[in-house]
């Protein structure tokens, strides 16, 4: 499986993903295969990227966010957290 078209970080992929013919002794074990997965086309057009990603690339579930993570908490390095905070014109300055 590798991206038919560039998904920024943040992005879903959406249409983005294609299966290609890949050469046998090229294949890496952490790329997505149809022999291993033949519904991955669909299961994974709802996928986030977690890092930005190129045409032509093959896809791998590391630089997708886990399932039931956030975008926020997959791109904090460990042990570092986030904090929204609201912000109005009298409280920015």
């Amino acid at each position: 499986l590798v991206l038919s078209g560039d998904v920024p970080m943040g992005s879903p992929l959406e249409n983005n993903i294609a299966w290609q013919s890949w050469p046998a002794n090229g294949i890496n074990a952490n790329f997505i295969t149809r022999a291993a997965e033949p519904d991955a086309l669909e299961k994974l057009k709802g996928g986030v990227a977690r890092v930005a990603m190129y045409a032509g690339e093959p896809l791998r579930r590391s630089k997708l966010i886990g399932e039931g993570q956030s975008f926020m908490s997959s791109i904090l390095p460990s042990g570092m957290r986030a904090v929204a905070t609201a912000v109005s014109a009298d409280t920015s300055a």
